[in-house]
């Protein structure tokens, strides 16, 4: 390999990766304009298959009537329990 060779493969190699870092600074600026206005994609979710509703057009079991009123009310306190029980323990951490 000539000088002349050299110096050629060397600059190409620089151009190349000075072009490569102006392309990611110019997505980096075009995502940064877009992202107010452009929605999240969800890849391999359940939603993410669905064309027009898909699956979920056929759901007749009203999504908000999975629990009874009795399972409900356990629930509550349960949780009730739980939130008093951290409340306790940040107070004895505290002091």
């Amino acid at each position: 390999m000539s000088m002349d060779q050299a110096a050629i493969w060397l600059s190409a190699s620089v151009l190349a990766m000075l072009g490569f870092v102006a392309i990611i600074i110019g997505l980096v600026v075009v995502n940064n304009i877009l992202h107010k206005f452009w929605k999240p994609v969800k890849l391999l979710t359940t939603d993410s298959f669905t064309i027009f509703g898909g699956y979920q057009a056929h759901i007749t079991q009203d999504p908000l009537n999975f629990l009874s009123k009795d399972e409900y009310e356990i629930l509550i306190k349960h949780l009730e329990e739980m939130r008093a029980n951290k409340k306790e323990e940040k107070k004895e951490r505290s002091s």
